[in-house]
């Protein structure tokens, strides 16, 4: 391999570790919850995600249910929707 192949390849190893590092910073993965799935939700052009039907999501404070038209973008300081982080869950599950 050049070296010139070497480098490009270490940089793209590490700019894809940042951005994973990025979406959930020192947590590992997002949990999954029951209802949160790809095939319930569409993945919006502003890179928002809203359900394509009624779903109820089982989250650690029990059941909701979110309705199509709704639209889940990416929390910033942690908040999140229902403690359940809806875009970001789909954006490391569902790309």
């Amino acid at each position: 391999m050049k070296i010139e192949n070497a480098v490009l390849v270490a940089s793209l190893a590490l700019m894809t570790a940042s951005c994973a590092a990025w979406s959930n910073p020192g947590r590992g993965p997002l949990p999954r919850y029951e209802g949160l799935t790809c095939e319930n939700f569409k993945h919006n052009p502003d890179g928002s995600w809203t359900p394509v039907r009624r779903v109820t999501i089982v989250g650690p404070n029990g059941p909701f249910s979110v309705e199509p038209g709704q639209k889940f973008r990416f929390q910033i300081q942690e908040t999140t929707n229902y403690n359940v982080k809806i875009a970001e869950t789909l954006d490391d599950y569902c790309h």
